[in-house]
């Protein structure tokens, strides 16, 4: 595509704060510096805690979010559509409405997939495969982030697909320096069920133990007062509750920060179909190395040189898996040099915009 081209992004950015719309950031970031830009904000939910309900004013949306899909194709003639689509039933029925009217109008469109699920939700029954094949009908090609994810979709669509990992918002420096006093297990994510804060309390407090000195600091958005509830009393069941920190968001500086002086990023979640989160990303890229549970697409995105996993829901070998990399890796050590190589070997910036490019040229030209 040549710099006059211009690119219709169809996502939401924050808030709320996902590593969905973090990327959308990402991406329009990337794109602006050659191309004209236009997004149109799909946006359902406004806080972590409506993420998945339902709500009346997410139905009110949806034709607004049609039309206004209409209004910039009319007004921008974009040579091309970028639109992120998901599995979540509510969500999905209004990509096929957005796509439906993108290709109307003649738009080349780029699926662009953070998630897994759509053989899952095809098989729910035929209406659901009928919808989900005519959707991806509607795209002149598919971006996921990982192989596994291109297996998701296969079955569903003859469009060319192509792998382009996820990038950060690098704010970190390009080295990491550790310091002799990093103890602290770190949980940064959202305050759902599904992502296993709650685990994370239990497995430190397994692994206190074993190793009285580890700490946990947990920072994140959303969850009910039940489930806050939850995290406290399995605060105080642990050998030493005062080195457990629940605390709230970060800004993004204050994100960073924590992040460079941690020992590793706990990642207990149990969403069966976990993409690319993020914020395992961004642990790499700080050198911080990751043991999580092995999930979704989370074996793609930690290799065994840049953490540990384990499988999913048992509180006991997560443990286990924390215990062995506090052992093995140390200050400096190579679970931390194999935590940035990758990093630095598949998830870079010019990586990320160089991928973008391939797939904007190919599709203008089809």
């Amino acid at each position: 595509m040549d710099d006059r081209s211009s690119v219709l992004v169809i996502s939401q950015l924050p808030p709320p704060v996902t590593g969905s719309t973090l990327m959308t950031e990402v991406l329009v970031a990337v794109l602006e510096s050659t191309h004209s830009v236009t997004t149109v904000q799909r946006r359902f939910s406004t806080s972590v805690d409506e993420i998945g309900r339902f709500r009346w004013s997410k139905v009110i949306a949806a034709p607004r979010l049609v039309g206004s899909v209409v209004s910039s194709v009319l007004r921008r003639r974009p040579h091309v559509a970028i639109l992120f689509v998901t599995n979540r039933p509510f969500s999905f029925v209004v990509d096929v409405a957005v796509a439906t009217a993108l290709r109307l109008l003649g738009v080349r469109t780029v699926f662009y997939i953070h998630t897994r699920g759509f053989t899952t939700l095809a098989e729910k029954g035929r209406v659901w495969r009928v919808a989900a094949e005519f959707l991806f009908c509607c795209a002149a090609g598919v971006v996921t982030l990982t192989d596994s994810m291109v297996t998701d979709v296969r079955s569903l669509t003859s469009r060319p697909i192509w792998v382009i990992p996820n990038s950060p918002d690098i704010r970190a420096a390009d080295s990491r320096e550790r310091r002799d006093d990093d103890q602290y297990i770190l949980y940064l994510s959202n305050y759902l069920e599904e992502k296993g804060a709650l685990d994370a309390i239990k497995a430190v407090g397994l692994a206190q133990g074993k190793r009285p000195s580890l700490s946990l600091k947990l920072h994140g958005a959303g969850g009910s007062l039940d489930f806050h509830e939850r995290l406290m009393q399995a605060r105080e069941a642990c050998p030493f509750p005062e080195q457990i920190q629940i605390g709230g968001p970060l800004d993004r500086d204050q994100k960073w920060g924590v992040l460079q002086g941690s020992l590793m990023l706990l990642f207990p979640s149990t969403y069966a179909f976990e993409a690319q989160p993020l914020v395992i990303i961004e642990a790499l890229s700080s050198g911080v190395p990751v043991v999580a549970y092995d999930v979704g697409s989370i074996p793609d995105l930690v290799p065994p040189a840049a953490g540990r996993l384990a499988p999913p829901g048992s509180v006991t070998e997560l443990s286990e898996r924390l215990v062995e990399l506090v052992d093995t890796n140390g200050p400096s050590g190579a679970y931390s040099r194999g935590a940035r190589a990758q990093y630095e070997q598949v998830h870079s910036r010019a990586a990320y915009a160089e991928n973008w490019k391939i797939v904007l040229d190919a599709v203008t030209a089809l």
